[in-house]
C-alpha cells in the first residue's frame, strides 16, 4: 500500500564526513516513528538503508521482520 509521509532526516557526522540520503537511487529505508512524525537516522555507515537493493536484499529484511536472524547478509 502506497503512503505518503513527511520525514524528518537526521543526519550524523564523524569528523568531516556525514550521512546522506539516497536521492539518486532507488533505496529500502527504515523510519522511525516518533510522537512528531517520521525520522530516517542518515548516519555515515548507515545501517537503516538499502541502496538499490537487490531481491537477496529484500528477501534478507523480509526474513527479519518475520523472526529469522538479521544482518548476516551485509
Amino acid at each position: 500500500t502506497a503512503l505518503t509521509v513527511d520525514v524528518t532526516v537526521e543526519v550524523s557526522c564523524v569528523s568531516a564526513w556525514c550521512g546522506g540520503v539516497p536521492l539518486d537511487s532507488y533505496a529500502l529505508v527504515f523510519l522511525r516513528r516518533d510522537a512528531d512524525g517520521y525520522v530516517f537516522e542518515a548516519g555515515l555507515c548507515d545501517p537503516f538503508s538499502y541502496t538499490n537493493p537487490t531481491e537477496h536484499d529484500l528477501m534478507e529484511v523480509i526474513g527479519c521482520l518475520n523472526g529469522a536472524s538479521c544482518g548476516a547478509g551485509r
